[in-house]
């Protein structure tokens, strides 16, 4: 079987996507775009996390012409990244009515480019791997990748990645992130996921969280990191 690099960290970044941009257009006031940046820091938190990821551990095992693309790529895309998150942090109460617009047409147009990023990485850096790298070359790559993650990130890949995904990997995914989980991020990944994962799921997923965390699945499973 195949390890997809960048299924699951896509799946959570389009899921912030598009509740970032449905609620800048739903806000009716300033009060309403403030209670999302938290939202917002998150977002930024993935991004910055992912591109790490790339960089430091996925691009170096393909070839030079496509590491000088997706470098080229990734070299607009934080350009682009750091204006956006600049605008939208500068946004006040006093400004909020003039700029509501352009928060719309500037995030609408990052989430666009970034989104052609994720599918150039899906479509044409993933199939390399797969036909270049070995299934035992592939997963050094994913245990590298998941080794590097502190638990304030596994937390929060968990919340926005999960609701994206199917129930039985929900619950892999569950039990394998248990033991670096305290108590106080066990409650916190429940309810943020809870608005989003219906019953009986999310409360099968409860009842993992109440383990006593010893039980670990083992190796990586091979739908995605």
């Amino acid at each position: 079987m195949k390890y997809n690099f960048f299924d699951y960290p896509h799946r959570a970044i389009r899921n912030v996507f598009n509740r970032i941009s449905t609620g800048i257009y739903m806000a009716e006031s300033y009060d309403d775009y403030q209670r999302m940046i938290p939202l917002i820091k998150d977002l930024q938190f993935l991004l910055d996390s992912h591109l790490l990821t790339e960089n430091d551990i996925i691009m170096p095992h393909v070839p030079g012409a496509l590491q000088d693309m997706m470098g080229h790529e990734h070299e607009e895309i934080e350009e682009m990244q750091k204006a956006l998150f600049a605008f939208m942090y500068a946004v006040t109460a006093a400004t909020y009515e003039k700029q509501k617009y352009s928060l719309v047409l500037n995030f609408s147009h990052f989430a666009g480019n970034y989104l052609v990023h994720m599918h150039h990485e899906e479509t044409v850096i993933q199939p390399y791997i797969w036909k270049s790298l070995s299934e035992p070359e592939q997963e050094k790559i994913v245990l590298k990748i998941v080794s590097k993650f502190s638990s304030e990130e596994n937390l929060l890949w968990a919340v926005y990645g999960l609701p994206y995904v199917a129930q039985q990997d929900r619950k892999v995914r569950v039990r394998r992130l248990l033991p670096s989980f305290s108590q106080a991020q066990r409650k916190s990944f429940l309810s943020g996921i809870m608005p989003f994962i219906a019953n009986p799921h999310f409360n099968e997923l409860s009842e993992l969280c109440e383990m006593d965390g010893h039980e670990k699945t083992e190796g990586v499973e091979k739908v995605g990191v």
